[in-house]
């Protein structure tokens, strides 16, 4: 240091800030800063990292632990959930094609849609979120044009599922791939299960999506990513187009949610297998209270995919069940803003805290259509499971709500 005097006091304490500096912490440093040093491609030392738009040592470390996680070789992080869906769609969007979609979807999700359709001519078919058959017959009748089949794994909120690898053997029979694209990529939106509960990847989709904001963050961190295993060109080339378009248009995630994930994913196991036990144990109480006219939750018998959630769901089930009260709108929303101890009147879930809420949010007390199957008169009502809570003081809770409300 001392041959350094002749230098400003400035300039010596900025030197001490370029240290290089040996850490030996448990859990991973934050690396707070854009820019990193570009030693020559000779330098026994060179770094990829380069800009932390695109490359950051927390960037590594999560995307290391997802793709342990989902057994995939790719994946894109992004700001947040919906980023990461915009950036999908932006990517695979040609004029002219095809975008088929589950009927149930997060409702955000239906709005880049929407706003993406004012640019680009292109055509939506939604496919019954129940029926597997309806969506066999549509890709048989539009498999030269569709470009991206996209659904939930289980879907918000009734919690119905498909059979994904009969999926894969329908849309390999009918829109094969070319020698250097994929003419027709499975995406789906893991955000309700987690890729501890299930991985889509293993049964046969191209990219799964999840937002971090959900389970994996503990529903205080903002972000998102795409995963996928490419083994030949065609799976590269998509890949390598999503990471293109995620940096181009400014969707990356931030060092400091990166290293906070990270933090969260080491926790995931505890806290989903914590939040499955008592959502069946809730589920099945609000299943069998005369109060209650019907529950949602695909681990219960009486759901249209139980026989395929009790394959796919072995560690258990989702942290949201869905149900019926015969009560109107206002009265659904005095119950949950002034009826309640500790379950909040909130939106989402993978929280500590469980939450409830009318869903749909529409002016009507039936769920879109009167004459679907959803509608009968009363209140919709999303319970998420909080990780802090157990089954039996969510029920004497319930007890307490039904009785003064209902």
């Amino acid at each position: 240091m001392k041959q350094n005097m002749h230098l400003s006091t400035e300039t010596r304490m900025n030197m001490q800030t370029n240290q290089e500096m040996v850490y030996h912490g448990v859990s991973p440093l934050l690396a707070m800063t854009t820019s990193f040093q570009r030693r020559s491609i000779h330098h026994k030392k060179r770094s990829n990292n380069s800009y932390s738009r695109t490359h950051n040592p927390n960037f590594e470390i999560v995307k290391g632990q997802l793709n342990q996680l989902y057994g995939s070789n790719r994946c894109v992080l992004y700001s947040s959930g919906i980023a990461a869906c915009s950036s999908l769609f932006w990517t695979l969007l040609e004029p002219g094609c095809i975008f088929l979609l589950s009927s149930q979807l997060y409702e955000d999700t239906m709005q880049i849609i929407e706003e993406l359709q004012t640019k680009i001519d292109f055509e939506v078919i939604l496919y019954k979120v129940h029926d597997q058959n309806h969506l066999h017959t549509l890709i048989e009748q539009h498999a030269d044009r569709i470009k991206l089949i996209y659904l939930e794994s289980c879907s918000n909120p009734c919690g119905y599922m498909i059979n994904l690898k009969q999926l894969r053997k329908q849309v390999d029979t009918y829109c094969p791939n070319n020698q250097q694209a994929i003419q027709c990529a499975i995406a789906v939106d893991n955000s309700w299960l987690s890729g501890y509960l299930f991985n889509p990847l293993d049964h046969g989709v191209d990219l799964v999506l999840e937002s971090s904001s959900k389970y994996v963050g503990g529903g205080k961190i903002i972000g998102g990513y795409i995963l996928g295993r490419h083994h030949n060109k065609q799976y590269k080339n998509l890949t390598y187009k999503i990471q293109r378009a995620a940096s181009t248009f400014g969707q990356s995630s931030s060092p400091f949610n990166c290293w906070l994930l990270s933090e969260s994913l080491e926790t995931l196991s505890l806290r989903m297998d914590r939040i499955s036990r008592v959502s069946l144990l809730v589920a099945q109480f609000l299943s069998n209270n005369t109060k209650v006219t019907r529950v949602f939750y695909p681990l219960l018998e009486s759901h249209h995919s139980f026989k395929i959630a009790q394959k796919y769901l072995t560690k258990g089930g989702p942290g949201v069940i869905w149900f019926h009260v015969p009560i109107d709108k206002d009265r659904a929303i005095e119950m949950a803003d002034e009826g309640t101890n500790f379950i909040l009147f909130a939106t989402s879930y993978g929280k500590s805290s469980t939450m409830i809420d009318p869903y749909p949010e529409v002016g009507t007390n039936t769920l879109y259509d009167p004459n679907s199957e959803y509608g009968i008169e009363g209140t919709w009502m999303r319970l998420a499971i909080g990780h802090a809570n157990e089954a039996n003081d969510i029920v004497i809770e319930l007890e307490g709500l039904f009785e003064n409300y209902i």
